[in-house]
């Protein structure tokens, strides 16, 4: 009785732990003054589930992107259990944007405040591993923007990525 207790027990224990988790950086927005963190955690041989979140740290065009938070979930094509290769995406994408004053000797202008966008998105892309445990990714989403900020233009909202993370 014990033997299948401890049978038992260990076979759940490796189930558990048999989930893949990924912490990652986005390393484009760096670049556009914003720190993104995410998330992500293998579901079955297909499926994965994560969340996305960024905070803004500096200003660029006169803009300082302040907020955002996207959970997502994604379907590996492939049907291998290595969590790698093409993948479609569907996510629920937040973001702040605030608009700040432009100096007069500047050629253009534009509505000063705190903007907000939000919208579901689709998208694809790679991931493939760099090392066993080191994903590397690329990503493109978009989709309409259910605020509707910009009521003379289509508005839509989207995101593009490359991550680099770890794996455990």
């Amino acid at each position: 009785m014990k033997r299948y207790f401890l049978l038992a027990v260990l076979l759940s224990l490796s189930l558990c732990f048999a989930q893949r988790n990924e912490l990652k950086i986005n390393t484009i927005t760096i670049f556009n003054g914003r720190l993104d963190i995410s998330y992500e955690r293998q579901l079955n041989n297909h499926f994965s589930i994560g969340i996305n979140t960024g905070v803004g740290f500096a200003e660029r065009d006169y803009e300082k992107r302040k907020l955002l938070l996207k959970p997502f979930g994604r379907y590996f094509v492939n049907n291998k259990n290595d969590f790698k290769g093409f993948f479609l995406q569907t996510s629920l994408l937040y973001y702040a944007i605030e608009n700040l004053p432009v100096p007069p000797e500047e050629n253009f202008s534009h509505q000063i405040g705190t903007y907000h966008y939000f919208g579901p998105t689709i998208g694809i892309g790679y991931k493939f591993l760099v090392h066993q445990k080191i994903p590397l990714e690329t990503y493109i989403d978009a989709g309409p923007d259910l605020l509707g900020n910009n009521s003379w233009l289509p508005s839509f909202v989207g995101e593009a990525g490359v991550s680099i993370g770890y794996r455990f």
